[in-house]
């Protein structure tokens, strides 16, 4: 009799031991099922909204070559026209009422120079525009409304699809909406990851997608390869998403580590109004910066709006993570041309260099040409993910009811 009972405790305590483990993988499993199904519409959306800003500015320029493409130049005339000239000619188109704020340098020799203005519309809301140049003829490609402060959705295609990816239309001040199920979606992924790591070390069949195999085993297959050969980069991309939808958060915890200066742009640098001096030209104020920096790529001078405003010219180093939207910046006060502050990826705390990789490393640009065209790809992959994840979803449903019904 005792030892009866002590067979039925054995086998109970095995029971125990082997069906909690069960359990919990059908928690996990069901939180994973979860919310996928609820977020996972936007994870889609996001991810292909991605897959086009990888390549963006390419983009732009080829829906909008009337505009913004030029012929190459000729031989004989491979030097650009002065930038003092060039602002001359778009204060020349810009309407009344309209306030210059930034001039863009051509990315390569076939695009325009890009100088974008202000003005406020009949609504008292606020509209930009950008003009382009030819830098070679100083001649006028035309205009465009670039953002319209009565509605997002009249910004150009590549524009609407940053808008898209960051805040779904709903405005800078609610990003939060994308940011809050990143992080749901980021849980997913790492509860994929723990459900897919093979318990009898069979690492053919956890990588590989089975031929000849039937519709439930590909669809399960091609769910978790997809998940496990793009799921490492997707994790890089929400994490710095993240950190850049919380960046004021971001910011924060980065500073516990080390220490981080505030932007640039948000400094309240002011320029010494002089009683009846001129502002220096554009020319003048790049020549300062280029004997500062005499090498790396003039990209942009954002320009002074009031009489006490400042320039910030932004150059980029010829090593420098952040092709797009340079971190070297230079500001100028408008009329001694007196350096009041710079701002060097070079000279960074850890910090600083840190947030400053945040975007090449969402965007995929810190890796060139060939990590732009493997993000793209990884864009692609939520909606793979996210098909194959309600394809069995279902198939697991009508073989639970074809169980019952039998």
């Amino acid at each position: 009799m005792k030892s009866s009972i002590n067979h039925v405790a054995v086998q109970a305590s095995s029971y125990s031991q082997t069906s909690s483990p069960k359990k919990s993988r059908q928690f996990w499993r069901s939180i994973h099922r979860y919310i996928g199904l609820f977020a996972g519409v936007l994870f889609v959306l996001v991810g292909l909204s991605g897959s086009v800003l990888a390549f963006w500015q390419s983009i732009d320029e080829w829906l909008n070559a009337p505009l913004m493409v030029i012929q190459q130049p000729s031989p004989q005339n491979t030097d650009y026209r002065s930038l003092d000239e060039l602002f001359k000619v778009a204060n020349n188109i810009i309407p009344q009422g309209g306030v210059p704020e930034i001039i863009r340098l051509p990315r390569h020799s076939g695009t325009a120079v890009t100088i974008s203005y202000s003005k406020t519309n009949t609504d008292k809301k606020m509209d930009f525009y950008d003009v382009f140049i030819n830098p070679y003829t100083a001649t006028v490609n035309g205009q465009r409304l670039r953002y319209s402060g009565n509605s997002e959705l009249l910004q150009p295609f590549t524009y609407l699809m940053r808008s898209f990816h960051y805040t779904l239309f709903l405005g800078r001040d609610n990003s939060h909406v994308v940011g809050i199920p990143s992080l749901f979606l980021l849980l997913s992924m790492l509860i994929g990851f723990v459900l897919w790591w093979p318990r009898s070390h069979q690492w053919r069949n956890a990588l590989t997608i089975k031929r000849k195999a039937s519709v439930e085993r590909l669809t399960y297959d091609l769910h978790k390869t997809v998940g496990v050969y793009f799921g490492g980069l997707l994790i890089v991309i929400m994490l710095t998403g993240i950190a850049l939808i919380f960046s004021t958060q971001t910011q924060a915890i980065v500073t516990l580590f080390s220490p981080i200066k505030m932007p640039s742009h948000k400094m309240k640098f002011q320029s010494v109004l002089i009683v009846g001096g001129k502002p220096l030209g554009v020319d003048a104020v790049v020549n300062i910066v280029n004997q500062l920096y005499p090498n790396g790529t003039l990209q942009s001078i954002i320009l002074p709006k009031t009489a006490t405003d400042v320039y910030r010219v932004g150059k980029l180093a010829d090593n420098e993570v952040n092709q797009t939207f340079t971190k070297r910046v230079v500001t100028i006060d408008q009329y001694s041309g007196k350096i009041l502050e710079v701002r060097d990826p070079g000279q960074f705390s850890g910090g600083e260099t840190f947030i400053s990789w945040l975007y090449p490393l969402h965007s995929g640009e810190a890796f060139g040409f060939v990590g732009r065209l493997i993000w793209c790809l990884a864009g692609i992959a939520p909606l793979v993910l996210y098909v194959t994840g309600i394809m069995r979803w279902l198939q697991k449903r009508r073989a639970k009811k074809r169980i019952a019904n039998e």
